[in-house]
């Protein structure tokens, strides 16, 4: 693993943390459908290599 690939798992990391602490902020304040968003793109990053393997396995279906 090179420093580029140490940066972008740094980065969706990063991106993983807030988007769950954004959903938490959010549910906390009443605000139900923003904290499912925030956990569909911490869940989204976070699960990044399964969903595309899921795509491209559908996409060769076709």
């Amino acid at each position: 693993m090179d420093e580029h690939d140490r940066l972008v798992a740094a980065l969706k990391d990063i991106i993983v943390l807030f988007s769950l602490m954004a959903a938490v902020g959010s549910v906390y304040h009443g605000n139900w459908l923003a904290g499912g968003g925030y956990s569909g793109l911490a869940l989204l990053f976070f699960n990044e290599k399964q969903l595309r393997r899921w795509w491209r396995g559908r996409q060769g279906r076709r």
